[in-house]
């Protein structure tokens, strides 16, 4: 099989398992996630009107919160839809990460970063997690794809 054909194939199973490893468990609770029920709690009660940084604490710019808060308006309060924005995210990092080592190094190594990136037990861990991590980093890859 030549290499046109043996890449995308291999990327296409290793996201398939990539997005098996994500999806499942979803919906329950993590006990490493602890920011993730503040997160959660804040975008709830800035979802019904309370603001931030006045009536609400928060000790990180609100990007995610607010983000989390449209999603709760306009799918109501859950655990599931929510945790589908890191997911997101995560997958941008993935797709981002295979772009800049695309443009770098060649279409193997971009197969390879994105492989061993969809096989990272940590990636997967943090990805089912409501924080600012995932995000952060998607937004620090696009910057540095863009320079």
């Amino acid at each position: 099989m030549s290499e046109k054909r043996f890449l995308p194939i291999i990327l296409l199973l290793v996201s398939i398992f990539w997005l098996f490893t994500v999806f499942y468990g979803i919906n329950t609770t993590f006990n490493f996630g602890y920011d993730e029920g503040v997160y959660l709690q804040t975008a709830y009660q800035h979802a019904k009107g309370q603001k931030l940084y006045q009536e609400l604490f928060l000790s990180q710019p609100p990007l995610l919160v607010e983000l989390l808060s449209l999603v709760i308006k306009i799918t109501g309060n859950g655990i599931v839809i929510p945790r589908l924005v890191p997911i997101f995210f995560s997958a941008a990092v993935l797709s981002t990460m295979c772009l800049i080592a695309n443009e770098l190094f060649g279409r193997k190594t971009g197969a390879i970063a994105s492989i061993l990136l969809c096989i990272n037990f940590y990636f997967i861990k943090w990805t089912k997690v409501l924080n600012a991590n995932i995000p952060s980093l998607t937004f620090a890859l696009l910057a540095i794809f863009a320079a």
